[in-house]
């Protein structure tokens, strides 16, 4: 389905994607598209996450473990191998991201998140004495943004 060209059809009559012209613009696509422009646009947002993750006190390894995953996903490239640190925080974000593996990469960008990613956060924020420990949903909001 072309989104844009469902929508308004008379404002987007072709239903490839309007940035690079080539493939029908899918749900996946909007996130996959490899012209310049979208992955400029790509590379901008992860960045973003990171940062904001890092500011809402999300573990560091998580956001970016999060963040590399659902690079290589939309540049379809394979899954990058990840530090197996004995941490107790590190474990559960391995945990996580094998989970993630399984429900599949473009699940995570709807916010559809092993709850492991979630665990280790809260684990992250007890050992640090955090008040905030449901931080789960700032994940998604994260992606989401």
């Amino acid at each position: 389905m072309a989104r844009l060209h469902c929508i308004k059809p008379g404002k987007y009559p072709s239903p490839l994607c309007n940035i690079c012209k080539k493939t029908p613009e899918t749900q996946d696509h909007i996130y996959q598209c490899a012209h310049h422009a979208s992955r400029k646009q790509q590379v901008i947002a992860l960045k973003r996450i990171e940062k904001e993750g890092k500011k809402h006190g999300i573990n560091t390894f998580l956001i970016c473990t999060l963040t590399k995953g659902i690079h290589a996903w939309m540049h379809n490239k394979t899954m990058p191998e990840i530090s197996t640190k004995h941490h107790s925080v590190h474990k559960l974000v391995q945990e996580a991201y094998e989970d993630q593996n399984l429900l599949g990469w473009r699940h995570a960008i709807r916010g559809r998140l092993s709850t492991k990613w979630t665990k280790a956060q809260t684990l992250h924020a007890q050992m640090r004495g955090s008040e905030r420990l449901a931080q789960g949903n700032i994940i998604i909001r994260l992606i989401w943004n």
